[in-house]
C-alpha cells in the first residue's frame, strides 16, 4: 500500500489563499446581496444572506451588527445579545453596537442590566441622547413614571423637538390620567409628524381615552343555581372643557330562576375632575326601575363618590362611598337588596417585575346585614417571549353577620386562597388583542353552621377584540368558574358576551 506523504505547511497555506481569492467574488456578491435586502427592508433576506457572509468571515463587523439589530426586532433577544457580544469583541467601542445591545435588554424587559448599560453609554457622552431615550422607556415600562418623567425632561434639554421624548411624555400623562395634557400633545404631534408611525399610534391611543366614546353590551350567564341573567347595556361619553368628563349609560337586565322572572332598568351619570396631576374625582348618579316577579314596581337611587390618588406614581389610593345594587336573581330583586359601601385600596410596583395591591371595605345592606372584606396580593411578570403574562397569589376574606335567606351569599369568615395567571398581547397588524386570565385555588367559610374547609375553585376567562370598522371595535368574552363569592360551596357560572365600542377621534386635529 502506498504510503501518503503529509502536505507540507507552506503549501497548505498557498491551497488555502489560492481557494480564499478564488472565493472572494462569490463572497463580495454575497454581501452586495445582503446590503441590497437591508436597504430594501427585507429583514428576512437580509439576515440569510448576512448569515451567509458570517459563515465566510465570522469577524466581519458590519454583518455582526446588521444581524443582531434584526435579530432583536424580531424579538429573538438572547441570539441578538450574543451576536451584539460578537460584534463588541471585534469593536469593544463602538456606540452603535454598545447602544444596541442595551436596546435589546430593555425591549427584553431585563431593565436592570439595560440601565447599567445606558447608563455606561451617558457617563462616555452626556449628550447621548438615545442612551437617554433608552433610560426612559426602562422606567416608563417598569411603570416608574417619576424617573422616566425625569429622563425624558432631560432628552429635551439637549434635543428640544425630539419626538420621541414627547411621545414618551405623552404616554406618561395618557397613564396618568392627564387626558387633556396628553391630548394636546398628541394633537400637536400629529400636525407636526402626520406620517410619523409613533406618533400614530399615540394618537390613537389617545383617541380611545379622551374623544367621545360609546359601546353597546350584551351578555348572558346561566348558573347551577338555576338562575338566567341577559343583561344589555348602553354606554358613551365625551370630555367637557380641561378638567371634567361625562360618561352616560342605560341598561336592562333580565332575570329568571324558580321564581317568576324579574327585570331591572338602570340609568346612569358619572362626572369626573381631575383637581390636579395625578388626582380624579367622580360624581355617579343612577336610577334603578326595579319589576318584581309578582309585577309589582319599585325605584330606587344609587351612586356616590370616588377618588383616586398618584396616578403619574409608582403607587396609587383609592377610596369610594358608594350605594351598590345586587343586579342578579329574581329573588335577589324581589328583596330589593342594596348596600353602601366604604372602600379603600392601595397598589404599586415593587421593582421592575411585581406589583402589588392590598384593600378594605365595610358594607351596610338594606335587609340589615353588614360585611367586612379585605384582600392582598401580588402580580410578577413572567419572563415569557412575545407575550405580557404575569401570575401571582391574592388573598380575599369576608365576613358577614347574618345569612339572611335573601338570594345572595353571607358566609362567616370567608377566607379564599387564589394563584392567578394573566396573559394578553396583540396579534396580527390591525389591532387584533386577546386577554386570558385563570384563578384557581381554595376557600374556606362557614354557612347556616356548616363549616367548609378548603374546597377547590377555578375560574377561568378571556376576551377577543378585532376591528370591524374605523375606530370601532368587536369583543367577544367568555367565563366559566365555580368561585364561591357568588354563592355557597357547589356553585358554578358561565358567562357569555359581545361588546361593540366605538371611539371618535381627538378634536382639534
Amino acid at each position: 500500500m502506498k504510503e501518503r506523504r503529509p502536505i507540507p505547511p507552506r503549501s497548505l497555506g498557498r491551497a488555502f489563499a489560492a481557494f480564499f481569492v478564488a472565493c472572494l467574488p462569490l463572497f463580495a456578491g454575497v454581501a452586495e446581496d445582503a446590503e441590497r435586502a437591508w436597504n430594501a427592508g427585507d429583514h428576512a433576506a437580509a439576515l440569510e444572506l448576512y448569515e451567509q457572509v458570517l459563515a465566510a468571515d465570522p469577524e466581519n463587523f458590519e454583518a455582526l451588527l446588521r444581524t443582531a439589530k434584526l435579530l432583536s426586532w424580531s424579538g429573538r433577544f438572547d441570539d441578538a445579545v450574543e451576536r451584539y457580544d460578537r460584534a463588541l469583541e471585534v469593536k469593544p467601542d463602538d456606540p452603535d453596537a454598545l447602544l444596541g445591545r442595551a436596546q435589546t435588554l430593555s425591549w427584553d424587559r431585563r431593565f436592570g442590566e439595560a440601565r447599567v448599560r445606558f447608563n455606561g453609554l451617558i457617563r462616555r457622552d452626556e449628550a447621548n441622547v438615545d442612551a437617554w431615550l433608552g433610560l426612559a422607556r426602562t422606567y416608563a415600562w417598569a411603570a416608574r413614571p417619576t424617573e422616566a418623567r425625569r429622563a425624558y425632561e432631560d432628552v429635551l434639554d439637549a434635543d428640544p423637538g425630539n419626538v420621541d421624548a414627547r411621545i414618551g411624555l405623552a404616554y406618561l400623562d395618557l397613564w396618568a390620567a392627564e387626558i387633556r395634557s396628553a391630548s394636546e400633545q398628541a394633537i400637536e404631534l400629529k400636525r407636526e409628524h402626520p406620517d410619523h408611525e409613533e406618533v400614530g399610534k399615540l394618537y390613537d391611543a389617545v383617541s380611545r381615552s379622551a374623544g367621545a366614546w360609546w359601546s353597546v353590551d350584551a351578555s348572558y350567564l346561566d348558573d347551577t343555581d338555576d338562575n338566567e341573567l341577559t343583561r344589555f347595556l348602553v354606554r358613551g361619553g365625551l370630555g367637557l372643557g380641561r378638567r371634567i368628563r361625562l360618561d352616560l349609560g342605560a341598561g336592562r337586565y333580565e332575570m329568571s330562576g324558580l321564581a317568576r322572572d324579574a327585570t331591572v332598568d338602570n340609568v346612569n351619570a358619572t362626572v369626573g375632575y381631575h383637581p390636579g396631576r395625578g388626582q380624579r374625582l367622580s360624581a355617579t348618579l343612577g336610577y334603578d326601575f326595579l319589576t318584581r316577579t309578582d309585577d309589582t314596581t319599585e325605584g330606587e337611587a344609587l351612586g356616590g363618590l370616588s377618588y383616586a390618588w398618584g396616578l403619574d406614581r409608582r403607587w396609587q389610593l383609592y377610596a369610594t362611598a358608594m350605594r351598590h345594587a345586587i343586579r342578579y336573581s329574581s329573588e335577589i330583586t324581589d328583596n330589593n337588596v342594596r348596600f353602601d359601601q366604604l372602600e379603600a385600596r392601595v397598589n404599586g410596583g415593587v421593582g421592575d417585575r411585581f406589583t402589588v395591591h392590598a384593600g378594605a371595605g365595610v358594607a351596610d345592606f338594606t335587609d340589615d346585614n353588614d360585611r367586612v372584606t379585605a384582600n392582598a396580593g401580588f402580580l410578577a411578570r413572567l419572563p415569557v417571549r412575545r407575550v405580557r403574562m404575569q401570575a401571582g397569589y391574592t388573598a380575599r376574606w369576608m365576613d358577614y353577620d347574618v345569612d339572611t335567606g335573601n338570594g345572595y351569599f353571607a358566609p362567616q369568615d370567608f377566607l379564599a386562597h387564589l394563584a392567578q395567571l394573566r396573559v394578553a398581547d396583540e396579534y396580527g397588524d390591525r389591532g387584533n388583542y386577546y386577554r386570558l386570565y385563570l384563578d384557581a385555588g381554595v376557600q374556606s367559610f362557614t354557612l347556616g353552621g356548616v363549616d367548609v374547609d378548603d374546597d377547590t375553585v377555578v375560574v377561568v376567562g378571556g376576551a377577543a377584540g378585532f376591528p370591524v370598522a374605523a375606530r370601532m371595535t368587536l369583543e367577544a368574552y367568555a367565563e366559566h368558574g365555580d368561585y364561591a363569592a357568588a354563592t355557597a360551596s357547589g356553585f358554578e357560572s358561565t358567562v357569555v358576551g359581545v361588546r361593540l365600542l366605538w371611539r371618535a377621534g381627538l378634536r382639534g386635529n
